[in-house]
């Protein structure tokens, strides 16, 4: 499985998992390790790939800030429409997600740059 793929699926079996574990109000440990990881790094990794950063480490790292941005964003749009919670939130990241994973998947990938 090539990186244009892994994150896409990684994207979505973390925003499913965490919709499970969420509606079947399951807390403790367990949900606030799969909400840091979800929020952390899910969120942005289903979009950067699409980006085509030829180094692993600089696409995490563009990941992970790309997943604080977007929760920043959402979580402020929610709380201006005053339906700020933690369900409405889960659901509106695990859509970025699923919309990010349906991009990657689909776009033709770019060919590789020469230097």
């Amino acid at each position: 499985m090539t990186r244009r793929f892994a994150w896409p699926a990684i994207a979505c079996a973390s925003a499913t998992v965490l919709a499970l574990v969420v509606l079947a109000g399951v807390g403790g440990p367990v949900r606030l390790v799969l909400t840091i990881w979800f929020m952390g790094v899910t969120v942005g990794m289903s979009i950067v790939p699409a980006l085509d950063i030829p180094s692993p480490q600089v696409e995490l790292l563009v990941g992970v800030a790309t997943s604080i941005v977007l929760d920043t964003l959402i979580a402020t749009a929610l709380a201006a429409l005053g339906v700020l919670t933690l369900t409405s939130a889960t659901i509106s990241l695990g859509a970025v997600c699923l919309l990010g994973a349906a991009i990657n998947l689909t776009r033709e990938p770019r060919e590789p740059r020469r230097t």
